[in-house]
């Protein structure tokens, strides 16, 4: 045995490593870390120790997400330190055995084998005391593994509950009582945004720049970039579900999981945008819809700028002036040996003329179509819901088939097999709701297109500007496909609809 008192009397400089990973019961996180300093201060001012504090609020399973424990390991090899002192051997780690091992490593390498505890001294030169610290280690490990398994638990059944457990919630919501509440000052950022996007059709770096132009924080107080704008915007969170497990921790980090997998509750709390507003979100932050202009921000210039492009490359069509100060749709793009586009310009007046010719015809037969499906539209949303409902409880016997693991009713063989069968279901359940949802969106896009429709040719002789003009056809279609053979002169022109 050694002499303990011996050597507390041999140590003068010690560094304080204070850790906290989780809120222990009725007590905060920052209380709980005051409370531990207190401690250790007041002991290493009772033995005359010279301290440095290390302090962190971190997860002990990974040492390189823990900036202040390496700042220590390195101040240690520096030979700053006679011991480390801590309120429990696991404060200093409870990552796998490569990690603790490195951590002792460092200790016995650099000549600062011992730490203090209130309540021991431990001595890794001390064959007892060395392996002591292993078993303690490899439970703390243990109890890791455990709170992080009742955590996803908690959290999951949290999910299903309509709960929110994501950390902070997105713009315009605030939590309370584990539930979302929309904020109405963040409301009017949160729809000034989805107007930006929606009605005047600005990709999500425009956003940005105007939103720190307004000097409005964003989520975390700095300044908005593109990528927070767009997630932001993609949030299926504004449709008023909570959605958990989008990802998987594996060995080799986080991964994303197929939507079929994901818990998805609905109707959890208030929804800030519609289903339909969020597909053409999506649209136009996936790039389905053409930007408003490369290079002169927000405003186009011309009526039809990024709206039409080359039925043979794809490329963006440019609509240029001639000499009789008439505009040509011209496609300028050359392939890689200089060649020109063998798609022929058209005359702007001509292509509109063409346009409205067919949107005319287009319209007439949406309104003959559209009576015919009012019953089918009433079958097809009667069978969503009831899909719905399904998707719902398979959800929840897959989640209970874990429960039922873990408190040893099946086995693992066997809720592998059972799980395999739920999850066949469910995929051809989602199946079905893709189908219907598809059915659907055709059959309503049917009559809110034969409306915007109408309005845009009731409206187009009104609209005055180049930009009117232009934002009045993003409204209603994405892009226009147009095609003119350089030996017959045929034109064809192919519409993509919103």
């Amino acid at each position: 045995m050694f002499n303990e008192e011996a050597i507390g009397l041999m140590v003068k400089d010690v560094g304080i490593y204070l850790r906290k990973s989780r809120t222990p019961q009725g007590v905060e996180t920052d209380d709980a870390l005051i409370k531990h300093k207190k401690a250790l201060i007041q002991l290493a001012q009772e033995r005359k120790y010279r301290f440095v504090l290390y302090e962190e609020v971190v997860s002990g399973e990974k040492l390189s997400n823990r900036p202040q424990m390496l700042q220590l390991l390195q101040d240690i090899e520096n030979d700053m330190f006679d011991a480390v002192l801590v309120m429990d051997i696991d404060r200093l780690g409870r990552g796998d055995v490569e990690e603790w091992g490195k951590i002792k490593n460092i200790l016995l390498q650099s000549d600062t084998p011992y730490i203090i505890t209130p309540s021991k001294l431990w001595d890794l030169t001390n064959d007892e005391d060395d392996t002591m610290i292993d078993v303690r280690a490899i439970f703390a490990r243990m109890e890791l593994k455990q709170i992080k398994k009742r955590l996803r638990r908690g959290k999951r059944q949290a999910a299903e509950d309509g709960k929110w457990t994501d950390g902070r919630p997105p713009i315009p919501y605030d939590l309370k009582e584990g539930k979302l509440v929309v904020d109405d000052n963040k409301l009017i950022i949160y729809n000034m945004i989805k107007d930006m996007c929606l009605k005047q059709l600005l990709p999500t770096n425009r956003i940005a720049y105007l939103l720190n132009q307004k000097n409005i924080p964003s989520p975390k107080g700095g300044l908005w970039h593109h990528s927070v704008v767009r997630d932001l915007l993609k949030d299926e969170t504004h449709l008023g579900r909570i959605i958990y497990g989008k990802t998987k921790k594996t060995h080799k980090g986080r991964r994303r999981v197929d939507r079929i997998n994901w818990i998805i509750v609905e109707g959890c709390h208030d929804a800030v945008k519609t289903p339909e507003e969020h597909e053409m979100i999506l649209k136009i932050t996936n790039g389905n819809i053409l930007p408003m202009s490369r290079n002169r921000g927000s405003t186009p210039r011309k009526t039809l700028q990024g709206i039409v492009v080359c039925g043979v490359c794809g490329s963006v069509m440019q609509s240029l002036k001639n000499w009789k100060e008439n505009r040509t749709l011209i496609c300028v793009h050359r392939d890689k040996y200089g060649n020109k586009c063998a798609n022929k310009g058209l005359s702007e007046k001509v292509f509109l003329g063409r346009m409205f010719e067919d949107l005319s015809v287009y319209a007439n037969e949406e309104y003959a179509s559209f009576d015919k499906n009012k019953d089918q539209l009433k079958l097809l949303q009667d069978n969503l819901g009831i899909c719905r409902k399904k998707e719902a409880k398979i959800n929840k016997i897959i989640t209970n088939l874990q429960e039922l693991v873990e408190d040893g009713t099946y086995s693992r063989e066997e809720y592998k097999t059972r799980k395999t069968a739920r999850i066949l279901e469910l995929e051809g359940v989602k199946r079905n709701i893709d189908n219907y949802q598809s059915e659907l969106a055709g059959l309503i896009s049917t009559d809110d297109r034969k409306d915007r429709i109408g309005e845009l040719l009731k409206a187009w002789d009104s609209l005055l500007s180049p930009e009117e003009k232009n934002l009045a056809l993003r409204k209603l279609i994405s892009k226009i496909e147009l095609t003119r053979d350089r030996d017959t002169d045929e034109i064809t022109l192919r519409y993509h609809f919103l």
